[in-house]
């Protein structure tokens, strides 16, 4: 229960941060909030906080946030060049990556999400935890970089869940 409470900062924070509202009622209702999201979500409470940790993992979800944000410009001013040129340069397909997240659900829901959020690529489904099929609009561009982008979005998480 401990656990919970101390979880419940940084959702509390985030949800300030999205609401864009820094007042107490706010901080509260977020806190409310996140304790609500993790009586329902469950982590194990038997898990410590390694309190040395917990810098490089806040750094690490600094990083992790400001390179999805960098990939959604690219991705969508990539987007734009294609509609408004005459050859869109489209070549959509359907490819498999393997997700490299050693069975963690959590891992390969984040990295899809985090996947999915960029314009031009969409992950579809999912083999248990060990390949997701994502759907691409330059499916070639993909291909040669899905399985090193995945890894490097997978090394990122771990360390942002206490995992490495």
């Amino acid at each position: 229960m401990a656990t919970y409470l101390v979880l419940a900062v940084p959702l509390a924070l985030l949800w300030l941060g999205i609401t864009n509202r820094i007042t107490l009622e706010s901080f509260v209702l977020g806190y409310l909030l996140g304790l609500a999201a993790l009586f329902v979500m469950r982590p194990d409470p038997r898990t410590p906080i390694v309190w040395r940790r917990l810098p490089r993992q806040v750094l690490m979800l600094i990083i992790f946030v400001a390179d999805l944000y960098w990939n959604i410009i690219l991705s969508g001013i990539d987007l734009a060049r294609r509609l408004l040129s005459r050859d869109m340069g489209l070549k959509p397909g359907i490819i498999a990556i393997p997700t490299q997240a050693e069975n963690s659900k959590a891992m390969t829901a984040l990295s899809a999400a985090n996947l999915s959020l960029t314009p031009g690529e969409m992950a579809i489904e999912f083999d248990d935890t060990t390949t997701m099929y994502v759907h691409s609009l330059n499916v070639v561009a993909t291909e040669e970089t899905g399985n090193e982008v995945q890894a490097r979005r997978i090394r990122m998480l771990k360390v942002i869940l206490g995992r490495s």
